[in-house]
């Protein structure tokens, strides 16, 4: 869920970044801790800033998603 098109698209709204959700997508890669609930979300951009800022909203948005279910 937190690597679906419907949590790339608001955390591409809440940075306001021009990029498209499928392209985010793409560039992300998720991988749970086994036995726990942690999450490892890592995303690839040519501007190391962009990949940090989109790895933080994306967690921030899966987790109200997830609040919000």
């Amino acid at each position: 869920m937190i690597d679906s098109d419907t949590i790339a698209e608001r955390a591409i709204k809440k940075l306001d970044l021009q990029k498209d959700p499928d392209e985010v997508v793409a560039a992300t890669n998720v991988r749970a801790e086994p036995f726990t609930q942690l999450l490892y979300v890592d995303v690839t951009d040519s501007d190391p800033a962009t990949a940090q800022s989109l790895a933080n909203a994306l967690t921030d948005e899966f987790v109200d998603a997830v609040q919000e279910y």
